[in-house]
């Protein structure tokens, strides 16, 4: 997801460097700030089970 959305940043980016006449529109900015929230969201999780994860590990002696 991260991958996709850094690649689309990279197009939007060359567009304005090379002055491309596409401009985003405020829906689909919106869609893709609901997107980022979206993947903030999962990656806090991830690395909320992954720190319980490591620190239960240790607790174990394994």
């Amino acid at each position: 997801m991260v991958t996709n959305l850094n690649q689309m940043a990279t197009v939007m980016n060359r567009g304005v460097f090379t002055g491309d006449i596409y401009a985003p529109t405020k829906a689909e900015m919106q869609a893709l700030r609901r997107e980022v929230q979206a993947l903030r969201a999962e990656l806090s999780k991830y690395a909320s089970g992954r720190f319980t994860f490591q620190i239960s590990k240790g607790k174990n002696g394994e």
